[in-house]
């Protein structure tokens, strides 16, 4: 989209964190915009929203199923794996552990979060 319009996907793509909960991708063609909202102790509200240019043409610019193709595979497997996480933190034999440096991102987000709840 943009100045890249029309010229075809060369591998690049950006990436943005927009607070804790909200992330957005962007690819020449597309982007993407996915929102996750704690619900309750072990409920999470998941959303995905996709953007095209604003004068796409579905069928003819995009076909719908394509585009969404790729992150909603990633999203039922990400839900998999998080769902079989959760069902380990349920159990009475769990026992936290450090976070590795590739779970910043979490680290952050349990901090966030527990602050929150104690202001309440």
């Amino acid at each position: 989209m943009g100045a890249f319009k029309g010229k075809g996907y060369d591998g690049g793509y950006s990436f943005v964190d927009v607070g804790t909960s909200t992330n957005c991708v962007a690819y020449p063609d597309y982007g993407l915009v996915y929102r996750t909202a704690p619900l309750t102790v072990d409920k999470t509200a998941f959303e995905l929203i996709w953007l095209v240019d604003g004068d796409a043409v579905e069928g003819r610019d995009y076909q719908l199923d394509r585009l969404l193709w790729l992150w909603d595979h990633t999203s039922q497997e990400d839900k998999k794996i998080i769902e079989l996480n959760q069902a380990g933190v349920n159990s009475a034999f769990f026992e936290p552990g450090p976070y590795t440096p590739m779970e910043d991102d979490a680290a952050r987000y349990v901090e966030w979060y527990l602050d929150v709840m104690r202001q309440l």
